[in-house]
């Protein structure tokens, strides 16, 4: 690069990127970002919204200084299927990334993408949170997968826990019956199947009727 061997210096990038194999993590960010100032000497505005595309992906990067830097790049005519890419290319999310990224396909009226990212994130204690937050712009279908998604996970948790345990995933039941229409109904039929299971944990029927979830005998 400081030669000003461009050519050279992007398949000496490429090559090295390849031997990272993956672009989950920010090890990479560097070397793309070299590559986007590479690219932009040669005018190559699309190669260089796919760098950023490619940083944008990252885990902890920042992803809204990325995302409006590919706006700048990419034509009109393409910024919509470009920007679903993008977002459906991402690998993994922390609750932080989880929160811009929703936040962006909003803004971007990109819906579709939401369920694909809330499940990214679904294993983290907030996964429900962020489902209430965005679930009012899902489809009924993409509210109903997610739905049982988490309660798959719930009916998992419930086969191995402890009575510690009971007033976590309670409280998750009685957040998830809050986040739409579709959930609470699901919820009902979960609640339902949990009783006929698990009546005899008397400390989970009791978290359960505390919370209003089951109907005193």
């Amino acid at each position: 690069m400081n030669d000003g061997k461009d050519e050279e210096a992007i398949a000496a990038i490429d090559k090295v990127l390849t031997a990272f194999r993956s672009d989950r993590f920010t090890a990479t960010a560097q070397l793309h970002l070299k590559k986007a100032l590479l690219l932009e000497r040669k005018g190559d505005r699309m190669g260089l919204a796919e760098e950023y595309r490619r940083v944008f992906r990252q885990q902890l990067s920042n992803k809204r200084l990325y995302f409006e830097s590919m706006k700048e790049m990419v034509p009109k005519e393409m910024w919509d299927e470009f920007a679903v890419k993008a977002f459906e290319d991402i690998p993994c999310c922390t609750d932080s990334d989880c929160g811009v990224v929703c936040d962006l396909i909003v803004e971007e009226e990109k819906y579709q993408c939401l369920l694909k990212i809330l499940k990214l994130n679904g294993s983290s204690t907030h996964r429900t949170e962020y489902f209430k937050r965005y679930a009012r712009y899902m489809s009924e279908e993409d509210q109903r997968a997610y739905a049982d998604f988490v309660i798959d996970d719930l009916r998992l948790r419930l086969r191995y826990a402890d009575s510690g345990s009971y007033h976590y995933i309670v409280d998750e039941i009685m957040l998830l019956c809050s986040t739409c229409e579709v959930a609470r109904n699901m919820v009902i039929d979960f609640v339902a199947e949990i009783i006929v299971k698990y009546g005899n944990r008397r400390a989970l029927m009791r978290e359960l009727t505390i919370k209003g979830l089951k109907v005193k005998d």
